[in-house]
C-alpha cells in the first residue's frame, strides 16, 4: 500500500490493503474523513482476479496470499473531492492486537473560499475559510490596492485556512476588501465590505 496517493480532483483510485494473522484477523478501512463516493470490497469478490486471469496475467497478484488467516480489501474512491485531503487508514486486528497502515491523500483541487465574515474582537477581523490543494497563496486588496500589512496573521494547516486579516475599523468601513486565492489549478476571489 502506498504511503501517499496524489491525484487531481474528480479522478478515481483503488487502494489495496492486505494483512494476515493468527488467530484470524478482521480487516477494515477507516473512511470517516472521505467526502467523495467510495466503496470497500473484498478483493476476490470484486472480480479482479478473474478478469486479469482471463487476460492471461496474474503477475500483479504475486504478492498476495489467499488463506484462512489472510484478508485483502480494496477501497475504491470515485470522483475524488478536494476535501478528501488527509488520511485514510487500513486496520487489521485480532485477539492479539491491532496494526494500522495510513495513506496520505493529496487531492489537487481549485481554491474555494467557503466562508468570509467580519467580526470585532480586540481588533476588527475578517475571518475566512479556504480549501484547495496545493495550499493556495493569499493576496488581499483594499480598494483595489495590494495590501502588504505585517498585521495579517494566518492560522492554517495544509488543506484549509481559517485566517484573520487584522485591520482598523476605518479601513473596513471606508472601502472594500478583496481576497484572492490562487494555486496552479485556478484562482478564486471574494469581496467583503
Amino acid at each position: 500500500m502506498p504511503e501517499k496517493l496524489i491525484m487531481n480532483e474528480s479522478q478515481s483510485a483503488d487502494l489495496i490493503c492486505s494483512a494476515s494473522g493468527d488467530p484470524p484477523i478482521t480487516l477494515y478501512w477507516n473512511t470517516f474523513s472521505l467526502v467523495s463516493n467510495h466503496t470497500v470490497g473484498d478483493f476476490e469478490l470484486l472480480g479482479l482476479i478473474s478478469s486479469d486471469y482471463e487476460n492471461g496475467s496474474l503477475e500483479r497478484f504475486n504478492n498476495f496470499s489467499f488463506d484462512a488467516n489472510s484478508s485483502t480489501l480494496i477501497l475504491s474512491i470515485s470522483a475524488s473531492h478536494g476535501t478528501d485531503n488527509g488520511f485514510v487508514s487500513c486496520i487489521a486486528e485480532n485477539d492479539v492486537g491491532q496494526e494500522i497502515a495510513e495513506v496520505s491523500l493529496e487531492i489537487n483541487a481549485v481554491p474555494n473560499i467557503e466562508e468570509m465574515r467580519v467580526a470585532k474582537n480586540f481588533y476588527w477581523c475578517i475571518y475566512y475559510k479556504v480549501t484547495g490543494f496545493p495550499k493556495p497563496q493569499r493576496t488581499w486588496y483594499f480598494n483595489n490596492i495590494l495590501l502588504q500589512n505585517p498585521l495579517i496573521q494566518d492560522l492554517e494547516n495544509a488543506w484549509t485556512m481559517k485566517n484573520s486579516y487584522l485591520a482598523d475599523a476605518l479601513h473596513l468601513y471606508s472601502g472594500g476588501n478583496i481576497l484572492i486565492m490562487t494555486n496552479y489549478r485556478s484562482i478564486s476571489s471574494m469581496y467583503v465590505q
